[in-house]
């Protein structure tokens, strides 16, 4: 009878750390090689940076890889950054202060960005010492697939390569684009490029306006401008076409509004049910955007720059450009979360508060919180939030905007959710008149 074979066991991995520079020995493992010693399951050596004292500046860098995903480019550029910090430290302060100037920009936001929140206090300080500094978001980059025939794919990446060069003369200027420029304009003709493929187009010059047509019917929700863009960018036909007088606006198919929204009942409790489950630092998230009116993204990134003490001793806040004053519930969360965060924060410099964000440390998974606390409804309870402050009786236009920081066109819409025009003052004897006319008793 044949022996069963057995499986060999495999050797202990060692692997040099790219944060530190040690080695580490992990003797169970699969999938690819760890590249730093915060991996679970590693025996890490005596000068691995995570046995340096508390509050040391290579320990800070050490916890910042701790609770972070371990693959991605920006990941990869995050520990290299990470090692150059320590390295400069090691040397001295001042050469700190030289690395993080030498920085590009984008490098500055992801070392803030994924720091941990002790990190990125001591960097907020040594980045407000620097007189002249700019921390910008990284541009986003969307690839273009490699299963299209290269007829479709070389006017696309021309286009791609476009973008990014606008948006780079755009930012020089000093006007401001997200940081989501490239992906959003390029969405839209990788799709039509995928629908063209499978209908058996390989090259742009074969397009008729017909198949545009057809990919529209298909697509209902696809928007027209950035296909209309990018189709201006490729048809080489209208390259001379005389563009002079004044275009005359056609009118828009899209529907004057299409908003979910929760009325103010609805919203109390929802909101009620938030804080039932959630910590108090959670729960000031979520009342920034079920009461304040911000969007998600705004609420979890707002910095200490936007909190301070008035002349009479309370807290106010500053959701978009106006400075608010906040229930006293409220003002003790958030007077608990800065003494945490940041216990001199009232005496600190505001070029510094401004770099530190208020739910570093206390929402760390912004992504997690997102689905625990709003469960996909982000959007209609900053909706509901706004149009409950319109039925509270806050209806000018300017206030909302600087208050809540929603935009003039956004509030338009709205506001055709009201029972009445609010922008319309008529004389009170033109309506009786007029009531009498629809009345069919103007005669009597």
């Amino acid at each position: 009878m044949q022996e069963k074979s057995r499986t060999t066991k495999r050797p202990p991995l060692i692997v040099d750390c790219k944060l530190c520079g040690g080695r580490f020995q992990r003797a169970v493992w699969c999938g690819p090689a760890p590249d730093h010693c915060m991996r679970s399951n590693v025996e890490r050596s005596s000068e691995c940076w995570s046995n340096q004292p508390d509050g040391s500046l290579l320990k800070m860098c050490a916890e910042s890889l701790r609770s972070r995903k371990p693959s991605g480019n920006e990941m990869t550029h995050f520990i290299s950054l990470l090692a150059g910090l320590g390295h400069a430290h090691d040397q001295s302060e001042s050469k700190v202060q030289e690395y993080l100037a030498d920085l590009f920009p984008e490098e500055r936001h992801i070392l803030l960005k994924r720091a941990s929140a002790e990190l990125s206090i001591y960097l907020a300080k040594q980045l407000s010492l620097l007189p002249s500094i700019e921390i910008r978001v990284p541009l986003k980059d969307r690839s273009i697939p490699e299963e299209l025939p290269e007829g479709l794919r070389g006017k696309l990446n021309a286009y791609k390569r476009k973008l990014e060069r606008r948006y780079s003369i755009l930012i020089r200027k000093g006007h401001t684009r997200s940081d989501k420029y490239v992906v959003r304009e390029l969405g839209g003709p990788i799709r039509l490029a995928h629908y063209l493929h499978a209908n058996g187009i390989i090259d742009w010059g074969a397009v008729k306006k017909r198949d545009i047509v057809d990919f529209f019917e298909n697509c209902a929700k696809e928007e027209v401008r950035p296909i209309f863009r990018f189709y201006r960018f490729i048809d080489t036909r209208q390259k001379f076409q005389d563009g002079r007088g004044r275009k005359k606006s056609k009118p828009s198919n899209k529907s004057p509004y299409n908003f979910q929204l929760m009325m103010p009942d609805d919203l109390n409790r929802f909101l009620a049910e938030i804080r039932s489950r959630t910590t108090d630092p959670e729960y000031l998230a979520a009342w920034l955007v079920c009461r304040m009116g911000m969007t998600a993204t705004a609420a979890l990134n707002i910095n200490l720059a936007c909190v301070e003490r008035h002349e009479n001793g309370h807290v106010v806040i500053k959701p978009a450009r106006a400075w608010l004053s906040v229930p006293k519930s409220i003002e003790r969360i958030i007077l608990e979360v800065l003494s945490e965060i940041k216990p001199d924060w009232a005496e600190t410099p505001p070029k510094e508060r401004s770099l530190i964000k208020l739910f570093a440390k206390h929402i760390p998974a912004k992504l997690y919180f997102l689905d625990k606390a709003f469960q996909g409804k982000t959007r209609i309870l900053r909706n509901s939030a706004i149009f409950s402050a319109m039925m509270r009786g806050n209806l000018d236009r300017v206030t909302l905007h600087h208050a809540m920081g929603v935009s003039m066109p956004h509030l338009v819409q709205l506001e055709k959710l009201l029972s009445a025009d609010i922008h319309c003052r008529l004389d009170p004897e033109f309506i009786k008149k007029r009531n009498k006319h629809i009345l069919g008793t103007a005669d009597e």
